[in-house]
């Protein structure tokens, strides 16, 4: 396991044989039988960084757990299927971890290091984005303003909804900090895309600061993730 893409030193799974007998579990691929496609898109929160450590420690492959964060429970609990795309550090439109590093630039690639282009799903019910905690870092040290923020969002749900044709999407923030000028600029670009009445919605999710690095631990994303479920069925999203 692993709490996202790590680059660093040899990271090859090499195959050093293949074994086939009588009494091998042929596995073949089938159909998914869920009716509900979400797609995440979000920072190391979405990466479930740090959520098995405590405040003390730093962020480690070791103390996160990607299968074990808000995105996971959420989809889980609504049994769908779902992608999630995620990067520590990553901002809406500013590169604060990277030239190009962005989900404005990155949100239809392959991954985050390969810029190919990915299919984009045109049935996918539902985009789900954590993001807002590393933009108020960036336009804190004076490198961006809230009005790029606003700006960056209108541009990227305009580029994303031309590929999610049939999706709503629900912008989430809050884990670690809902800093008012920022929940201010989301919500103001969720308006500029028309808000509820165009598929555009703003969810406040639940803090926990007790992780890692004051990433939230398991029990903050499983509560943020009943706050999250909640909304989604009460709003009649799926």
């Amino acid at each position: 396991k692993a709490s996202e893409q790590r680059l660093n030193g040899d990271t090859r799974w090499v195959v050093s044989s293949l074994i086939s007998d009588e009494n091998c579990l042929i596995i073949t691929a089938k159909e998914s039988k869920k009716s509900i496609k979400i797609d995440f898109y979000g920072d190391s929160i979405s990466c479930g960084a740090g959520n098995l450590g405590e405040n003390s420690e730093h962020i480690y492959n070791t103390n996160g757990d990607g299968t074990k964060t808000y995105a996971s429970f959420t989809a889980r609990a609504l049994n769908a299927d779902s992608s999630v795309v995620s990067k520590s550090g990553l901002c809406v439109s500013a590169e604060l971890v990277g030239k190009d590093l962005s989900l404005e630039k990155c949100w239809d690639n392959v991954s985050i290091h390969n810029n190919e282009k990915a299919e984009i799903d045109p049935d996918t019910n539902l985009v789900v984005i954590n993001l807002g905690t590393n933009d108020f870092s960036d336009i804190y040290k004076g490198n961006s303003t809230y009005a790029d923020l606003t700006a960056g969002i209108v541009r990227t749900l305009t580029a994303m909804k031309k590929k999610y044709t049939n999706a709503k999407f629900v912008w989430c923030y809050g884990l670690m900090n809902e800093v008012p000028d920022v929940k201010n600029a989301i919500v103001s670009a969720l308006g500029q895309m028309g808000g509820e009445e165009s598929g555009f919605y703003y969810v406040t999710l639940t803090v926990d600061t007790s992780g890692g690095a004051t990433h939230p631990t398991v029990n903050g994303h499983i509560a943020s993730a009943r706050v999250l479920t909640d909304f989604i069925k009460n709003k009649g999203l799926i």
